[in-house]
């Protein structure tokens, strides 16, 4: 075989060698990406890992980019994780000016919008909410922004404003049938309600979320009301109700893979059994300690000191309120398809009235 033909088929089977190297490439990272994305709601710290293992995206599309940080801002969010959160988003800016990048806008703003409210950013994280929301026509993406909206108006202390966002937003789960969505706004409706005493009320809420998200099979938002539902009986002192709900929520918190949630009832339980003519030996309060270190949600440390602390006799203490503060990134600015003066300067009230 002459030698030019045989460099030349060596060529063409190095070529096609490459090809099917980066064909395999892409499929996994592909996977991974999807792996990935199911682990967000439910375990967003694997998200991460799965993540930021893989460096050369190079095989993947522009939207394939642009889902793998997106991902990884959504789950920046819980696991708190600041500067894989600004690389992510300094990534996914760059591609502003793609057609994926619009349409995936609402889900980058809220992602940035919720962020910006955990690190006490209020003024910023409102108007990305409010944006994120005028990009969007699906009632469910609308309902879940607006939850988020709500939570941030009840971090502003403007407690009026987040009730009604949220009866807003429940309101539009209610008239599309979205029972996930409507579970989750009954849970936060309770908390509000739990918040301001109003213990039958809240009662009501816990128990209508409980009941939607265990007929959807939705486990975190089953937890989260299920323990709320476990606090209210157990202040208004319902023991039957309380000894009959607690060995399911053992054994679901157990299951799920958040320290917060078993913290919670690993103090509520132990309140409980001090009632009950238990005693806290020293083991037990190094324990209740360490689990209360895991208590994130500055609302539920007020809940547990008001009403736990003094039980345990353990001088628990609420973490120090962070003021609201301005962000110094140019984040916002960059992403022109939201009109920012507009939106700051907008009435609160009749905006979302118009939604």
């Amino acid at each position: 075989m002459p030698k030019l033909l045989r460099l030349l088929l060596l060529i063409i089977a190095c070529t096609v060698a490459g090809t099917e190297s980066r064909a395999e490439q892409h499929t996994n990272l592909i996977e991974i990406l999807s792996e990935a994305e199911d682990y967000i709601s439910v375990k967003p710290s694997k998200t991460i890992e799965l993540l930021t293992q893989k460096g050369d995206l190079t095989s993947l599309s522009t939207p394939e980019k642009i889902r793998w940080h997106i991902a990884i801002i959504r789950a920046s969010v819980p696991t708190n994780n600041p500067i894989i959160f600004e690389q992510s988003l300094e990534q996914v800016l760059k591609f502003k000016k793609h057609q994926f990048f619009d349409e995936k806008l609402y889900t980058i703003l809220s992602g940035i919008g919720i962020w910006l409210r955990k690190h006490h950013h209020y003024a910023e994280a409102k108007v990305c909410l409010m944006c994120a929301l005028e990009h969007t026509n699906d009632p469910r993406i609308k309902a879940i922004l607006m939850n988020s909206l709500a939570l941030l108006l009840w971090d502003m202390g403007d407690t009026d404003a987040a009730k009604n966002t949220l009866i807003k937003a429940k309101d539009i789960a209610l008239e599309r049938k979205l029972t996930s969505n409507l579970a989750m706004l009954e849970n936060n409706l309770g908390l509000l309600a739990f918040e301001q005493d109003n213990l039958n009320e809240a009662e009501a809420r816990f128990r209508s979320a409980y009941a939607l998200s265990q007929s959807i099979s939705k486990r975190a938002t089953r937890i989260s009301s299920g323990v709320n539902l476990l606090y209210i009986f157990y202040v208004k002192g319902e023991t039957l109700n309380y000894q009959r709900l607690l060995p399911t929520m053992i054994r679901l918190t157990d299951a799920f893979p958040n320290k917060e949630k078993k913290a919670n009832v690993l103090l509520l339980n132990s309140a409980f059994k001090v009632d009950n003519g238990a005693v806290i030996t020293p083991k037990q309060e190094l324990e209740l300690k360490t689990a209360y270190s895991h208590i994130i949600s500055r609302k539920q440390q007020m809940v547990i000191v008001k009403y736990l602390s003094e039980k345990l006799s353990i001088n628990f203490q609420v973490a120090a309120k962070a003021p609201p503060s301005p962000y110094d990134k140019d984040w916002l600015a960059g992403i022109t398809q939201c009109d920012w003066p507009r939106l700051a300067e907008l009435p609160q009230k009749q905006w979302i009235n118009s939604l």
